[in-house]
C-alpha cells in the first residue's frame, strides 16, 4: 500500500469525524509507519504497536490520541491490502506480463502493485498531503517516548522527518497529472543513480521523498538502468489493472476501518 494513498483515504475516511489539528494528528499517523523505507526503523517496529501506542496515549498524552489512531488505520488498511487484493492483482498482471518482462515481475511484483496504485488520479490529493504535512515534529515526541529508543535514534527520525517534510512540499503537485506521472516514473532511474550515492535532489524538481523512497526500496538493487523502462511498462501495466476496481476496493476498506476511528 503506497503512502500518498494511506493520506488519500484516510482522509476521506476521517474528514467528517475528526477537523482542525485532531485531522492533521490522524493523518500524520496515516503515514507515518512508511517510515521504514528510510532505513531508521524496521519495517516490524513502524508497523506494529498501534494498539499499545493509543493506550500509551490515552494515559500520558491524551491529546495525540488521532495520531495513534492513524498508525492503527495505516496497520489495518496493509493488513487488509497485503492479505487479499495485491495477491489478486498479481495474479491478473503476471497473466498480462510478456514473457520476457516475467522474471522481474516475478521478483517486484509487490513494487509494482504498489506503485500502480500510486499514479491512479486521487481526487485533492496535493491538498490531502498538505494537511497531512502541517504537524509539527514536535508532534511525534510522545511516539518516540513510547518507543523508548537512545537519543541517537530519535535524532535520527527527527531528521529523516524533517527531510521529508521538506521534498513533500512539491512544485509537480501543480503540473498536469499525465506530466506527474511520467516524471515520477521516468526519475526513477535518478533515484536509483543518486539515491544509491546519498546525493540530494539538484535536478530542480522537489519529488517527494517518501515516493522516491519507495523506488529505491523496492528496486535499489536494481543498478543498471536499461531496467527502467521494464519498470516503467509493467509499473503502468498494473495501474491498468487496478484502475477496474482500485475507488471499488477502497470504499469496502474503509467501510471496515471506521470502527477505529472511535475506538
Amino acid at each position: 500500500m503506497n503512502l500518498a494513498d494511506h493520506i488519500s483515504f484516510a482522509y476521506d475516511l476521517a474528514k467528517d469525524v475528526y477537523q482542525g489539528r485532531d485531522l492533521k494528528l490522524l493523518l500524520l499517523g496515516s503515514w507515518f509507519p512508511d517510515m521504514y523505507i528510510t532505513g531508521v526503523m524496521h519495517h516490524s517496529e513502524t508497523h506494529t504497536g498501534g494498539e499499545r501506542f493509543l493506550s500509551y496515549c490515552e494515559k500520558n498524552c491524551p491529546k495525540y490520541t488521532p495520531l495513534a489512531k492513524g498508525i492503527i488505520l495505516h496497520q489495518k488498511a496493509d493488513e487488509l491490502f497485503h492479505n487479499g487484493y495485491l495477491r489478486e492483482k498479481i495474479d491478473s498482471v503476471k497473466k498480462r506480463v510478456a514473457f520476457v518482462d516475467r522474471p522481474f515481475f516475478e521478483r517486484y511484483a509487490h513494487g509494482i502493485i504498489e506503485l500502480g496504485g500510486a499514479f491512479i488520479e486521487k481526487d485533492n490529493l496535493p491538498f490531502k498531503i498538505r494537511e497531512a504535512l502541517k504537524c509539527r515534529i514536535g508532534d511525534l515526541r510522545c511516539y518516540l517516548d513510547f518507543l523508548d529508543k537512545n537519543l541517537k535514534e530519535r535524532a535520527k527520525v527527527y531528521a529523516v522527518v524533517e527531510l521529508g517534510k521538506l521534498f513533500y512540499r512539491f512544485k509537480v503537485s501543480s503540473k498536469e497529472r499525465e506530466k506527474l506521472d511520467n516524471l515520477v516514473i521516468n526519475l526513477s532511474a535518478f533515484t536509483l543513480s543518486s539515491l544509491t550515492k546519498k546525493k540530494v535532489f539538484k535536478n530542480g524538481f522537489n519529488l517527494p521523498a517518501l515516493v522516491a523512497g519507495s523506488f529505491y526500496y523496492f528496486f535499489g538493487k536494481e543498478k543498471n538502468l536499461e531496467t527502467i523502462e521494464r519498470m516503467k511498462r509493467l509499473i503502468l501495466q498494473a495501474k491498468e489493472e487496478l484502475e477496474k476496481d482500485y475507488f471499488q476496493y477502497w470504499d469496502w476498506v474503509n467501510t471496515r476501518l471506521k470502527t477505529y476511528l472511535w475506538r
